[in-house]
C-alpha cells in the first residue's frame, strides 16, 4: 500500500520542514507490565591492552523490544482462539522460519508515508465533553474517529498512517514511581480503540497502512488484523496545532 506515489504525495504535503520524533524515551515505562524486564544502560570506558583508559566509550543496553516505542509486527501477537499469526501461520511456522517479519517493513524502506493525528482529549475539550483519564478503561468509538477526522477536514487516501493520541504518555508522567509500580502489577486496562468490528471497518476503509498511538494496548480485534501497530508514541498538538512532544 505504501507505493513510491503515496511516498511521494505524502512529501508535497511538507509545509514548514519541521521534524517530530514519535519515539518515547527508552527507559518508559519504568515498571513494564507482562513481567518483563526493565530497561539498563551502562556506559564503559574502553582500554589500550595494557589496562590504561582510552578516550573513548561505548554504550550497553539491555532492554525488552516491547517497552518504550515500537512496532508490533505481525509476529508479535496472533489471533488467540485460531491459535494462528497473520496468513494463517502457526507457532511452529513463527519459530521455524524468517516469514512474516518486521525486517521486512525496514528492508522496504520503513513506514514512510503521511500521518493524520487525532488528538482525543483535545477533541473532548473542543466538544465540552468531561475529558478522560487516559490510564483507565475507556472505549474511543467509531463514531468518534469519524467525528474527529471530519473536523481535520482531511480527505484520507489509502497508504495513510493513524497516529491517535489518547493522553497516556501525558497521564503517565504525572505518575509517582509507586503508583507505576501499581500499573505494572495489575491487568492491562487503558484507554484506547473500542474493541469492536466498527472500529477496524473504519480503520481499513480509510486506506489506514497503519495504526500508531500513545496508548500501552490496542483493541483486540486491531491486533488481530492485518495492520502493523506502533504502542507509545510521545506526540500531541500544540496550541497552534502544530506537532509536538507530549511530556509535559
Amino acid at each position: 500500500m505504501i507505493t513510491p506515489s503515496v511516498v511521494k504525495a505524502a512529501a508535497q504535503e511538507i509545509q514548514t520542514g519541521d521534524r517530530v520524533s514519535l519515539d518515547w524515551y527508552l527507559n518508559l515505562p519504568s515498571h513494564p507490565s507482562f513481567n518483563r524486564p526493565q530497561f539498563s544502560w551502562k556506559m564503559m570506558n574502553k582500554e589500550h591492552p595494557d589496562g590504561t583508559k582510552r578516550t573513548v566509550n561505548d554504550d550497553h543496553l539491555d532492554f525488552n523490544t516491547q517497552g518504550s516505542s515500537q512496532w508490533d509486527g505481525f509476529r508479535h501477537y496472533g489471533y488467540q482462539s485460531a491459535k494462528r499469526y497473520y496468513g494463517g501461520r502457526s507457532q511452529q511456522d513463527i519459530e521455524s522460519s524468517e516469514v512474516i517479519g518486521i525486517d521486512r517493513v525496514a528492508n522496504s524502506g520503513g513506514i514512510t508515508t503521511r500521518g493524520i493525528i487525532l488528538d482525543y482529549p483535545r477533541y473532548l475539550e473542543r466538544k465540552g465533553k468531561k475529558g478522560v483519564y487516559a490510564l483507565d478503561a475507556n472505549s474511543i468509538t467509531a463514531e468518534e474517529l469519524e467525528d474527529m477526522l471530519q473536523e481535520t477536514g482531511i480527505k484520507t487516501r489509502e497508504g495513510d498512517m493513524l497516529l491517535l493520541r489518547t493522553g497516556f504518555t501525558r497521564d503517565y508522567a504525572k505518575l509517582g514511581d509507586e503508583e507505576k509500580r501499581a500499573i505494572r502489577d495489575k491487568p492491562p486496562a487503558f484507554l484506547g480503540v473500542q474493541s469492536d468490528k466498527q472500529s477496524v471497518q473504519w480503520i481499513w476503509e480509510n486506506g489506514f497502512v497503519a495504526v500508531g498511538k500513545d496508548a500501552h494496548l490496542t483493541s483486540p480485534h486491531l491486533i488481530s488484523s492485518s495492520l502493523p501497530l506502533t504502542p507509545r508514541y510521545p506526540i500531541s498538538l500544540s496550541k497552534t496545532n502544530q506537532p509536538r512532544r507530549d511530556i509535559d
